[in-house]
This record gives C-alpha cells, structure tokens and sequence, in this order.
C-alpha cells in the first residue's frame, strides 16, 4: 500500500519531527486503535497579529518623523524688499530667532515684524508668516520723495512750546526767546532775505536777491507733559488659573485625542485652539491636522485696597503713562502730583502728574525755492 504502519505499542509523538507528520494508519484488526499524528506547523493567527501590530508602529514613527520635520523652519525668504539688501533683513529675522532649523512654537512674528520695522527706516509695514517649514518676510518700502543734496529747508515746530534757548547755526531766525509757539510754525527760515535799506541805515543802495540755505540750529522749549492713573479701592474679577493642553490629530474627518482630556476639567475656563497642517509643501497639502486646545481656567478673585494703596497704584499708572509720552533727550524742569477728588465719595482714586520739561523741538521741513 506504500504507507507504513505503526507497530503495536508504538508511540507516533516519539518519531522525529519534519515539515508535517504523515497521517498513517493500518486497518483495524481485532479492534486494534487508529493512531493519528497531528500536522505540525506555525500559527498562522499569531504570525497575522504580528504583521499588523508592526505596520501600525511603523505608520505612527512615520506620521512622528513628518510632524517633526515640519514642525521647524527650513526655509526663509524675503518678499517685496527692492531697495533694502534681503541678506540685511533675514539678519535682522535671524536676530530674533527666525531662521532656518528654529522650532515654530519658540518664534514670534510680531516680535520679528517689530524689530525689522524699527531696524529698518525704508521700510513701512513688515509681515511675516509661516506655512509648513517654509517662512516668508514680506515688506512694503517706503515710497520716499526726491531730494538733491544741499536742498533747502527751513526749521519747523514739531509741537507747542515756550521758546527758552535759540541758537542759529545757518538761516534766519522767524521767533525770539520767550515766544509762544505752535506745531508746525516756523523756528529758522532757510530763506535769507536780504536787510532792506532802511534796516542798512538809508545807504541807497538796493538790497540783493534771497539766498537758500539748509537752516541748521538748536530751539529748545518748555513743554508741558500730563500723565493720569487711577485704581478703585475694591477689584473684583476673573484671573488666569492652571492652564491644560489637550493635542488631537485629525485625519479627514476623524479626531482623535493624542495627549491630554478630551472635555475641560475647569468649571469656569477659556480656551485657545491652534490648528497645524504639517504635511503641507507646495501645492501638497494632506489631510492631517493638528490641533491644540490649551484649557485656561479661570478663577473670581476679590481684592480691597486702603486709600493710600489705591493712590500708590494710580500714581503708578500716571508715571508709566507720563513716561510713554515723554522723548528721550528732555530734561525735567518740574513735576507736580495731585489728587483728582471730586465732590461725592468715590470708591476710585485718581492721580494726575504734570511734568514740565526742556527739549529741542525744531524739525526739518524742505522745500523748493
């Protein structure tokens, strides 16, 4: 028959394994047993459940790598920059922390905006934005009217004043020393007009024609400053409490909650939502989102000052609001603190400071013969 039968007393598990044990039998005789030996081999559920657990693992590491990839600034270019050198403002950008490989949470645009801004006098509006791991500086330059060197100008008042020094270098001075004057009148003409005979002593001779020049000189006045403040006596509100971030990943149209609750576990709170697109590159643009929700709590407080903290408190206010308006090349001539009272009892205090000050308030105005 070509099978072999196992011999009476014989035991199938004792034969030597291979690729799958042969099913052998012999006709039962005199009710002898049929011994069957089980086919050997892996489990193939096992081996499934395995494969599946490793793809997911390699897709999260591979959708990890591409949010941390585009979670940084590879590239920053310059939009809009004509007269001013590109390399100039991506320095100034780099100064701030805008540059190539800087993580997107640890920069700040108004900040970037800020500083090319101020470094940069050409320039009249600055704009920065971030899609991807590609940032782009736009700037908008000044659109500066045409001037030939050695042009005339006259000196003008930038702001109302008591004329205290006066001291012309070049030009003709058009006010004296304890004049009253007012923004945008004119300090130092750059028209010199010639002395008439009658100012000459009657010589008979005609006066020349008006020379141009750039009046040059120095105009400082007494200015008069005022800065206001005020703090009640009772301050009742809301402040800022724990704050709790929660990350959800959005596929399509599906969430799901990655890090932190997915409710707020504040009773009272705001919250902050910042959505990301990662997988974002050129006209590219997947379906994958990231979304992050910072839950602020907040929490009622009640605070009750004594009337001479509520007045140190408004003459702090008063102080930085005087400050802010102040130059910074003026010297203090005098200050005077007061109280603002009013005749019913208030639960506010108010304080107002006036400051008078000495500052140059000549400004340059050209013009055309």
């Amino acid at each position: 028959m070509g099978r072999q039968a196992l011999r009476r007393g014989e035991n199938p598990s004792a034969r030597p394994p291979g690729r799958g044990r042969r099913i052998t039998s012999h006709r039962p005789a005199h009710g002898e047993p049929v011994h069957r030996a089980a086919k050997g081999g892996p489990p193939l559920c096992h081996l499934a459940g395995e494969a599946a657990e490793g793809a997911l693992w390699r897709g999260a590491f591979f959708l990890a790598a591409l949010y941390l990839f585009f979670s940084f600034v590879w590239v920053v270019e310059v939009t809009g920059a004509k007269k001013t050198p590109a390399a100039a403002i991506l320095k100034a950008a780099a100064e701030c922390g805008l540059k190539a490989g800087t993580p997107r949470w640890r920069i700040n645009e108004k900040e970037v905006e800020r500083s090319v801004l101020e470094r940069f006098l050409a320039i009249a509006w600055v704009g920065v934005e971030i899609k991807g791991s590609r940032a782009s500086v736009t700037v908008v330059e000044k659109k500066l009217p045409g001037r030939f060197p050695g042009s005339p100008a006259h000196i003008v008042a930038r702001k109302a004043g008591l004329i205290k020094e006066l001291l012309v270098l070049d030009g003709q001075p058009a006010v004296e020393e304890g004049d009253t004057v007012l923004p945008g009148q004119l300090l130092i003409s750059g028209k010199i007009v010639p002395a008439t005979d009658e100012e000459r002593g009657g010589t008979g001779v005609a006066p020349g024609l008006p020379r141009y020049t750039r009046a040059r000189g120095i105009v400082r006045a007494r200015v008069w400053y005022e800065g206001y403040g005020e703090a009640p006596l009772k301050e009742s509100g809301e402040r800022r409490g724990r704050t709790v971030r929660t990350v959800v990943l959005k596929l399509g149209g599906r969430e799901f909650t990655v890090y932190g609750p997915k409710r707020s576990p504040f009773a009272r709170c705001k919250v902050r939502v910042t959505a990301k697109r990662p997988l974002q590159w050129r006209n590219f643009d997947a379906p994958v989102e990231f979304i992050n929700k910072e839950y602020i709590e907040l929490v009622r407080f009640e605070i009750k000052h004594t009337r001479a903290q509520a007045r140190k408190i408004a003459e702090k206010e008063a102080r930085r609001v005087l400050s802010s308006s102040l130059p910074e090349d003026c010297r203090l001539l005098r200050e005077k603190v007061e109280e603002v009272r009013t005749a019913r009892p208030e639960s506010v205090v108010r304080v107002r400071i006036e400051a008078e000050v000495l500052e140059d308030i000549g400004v340059i105005q050209e013009f055309r013969p």
